[in-house]
């Protein structure tokens, strides 16, 4: 994650945990790529994610590319 960059804007911090990308269930690398291929930088995605501390959090984040 890119500090300051799309993830941090959204809410994304050291230690989360993807749950889910767009209702994907992200369980593997391989699901994470599958599901960032689809995704286009200015697309609008929602993100489950887990804090360390363990809460659930649905954070909307806009992809970019970052230079």
């Amino acid at each position: 994650m890119h500090v300051p960059g799309p993830g941090a804007r959204a809410g994304l911090t050291a230690g989360d945990v993807l749950l889910a990308l767009d209702g994907a269930r992200i369980d593997s690398a391989a699901a994470l790529a599958r599901a960032v291929a689809r995704v286009r930088p200015g697309d609008r995605v929602v993100l489950t994610v887990r804090h360390p501390g363990g809460g659930l959090r649905r954070l909307t984040v806009v992809p970019a590319v970052v230079a």
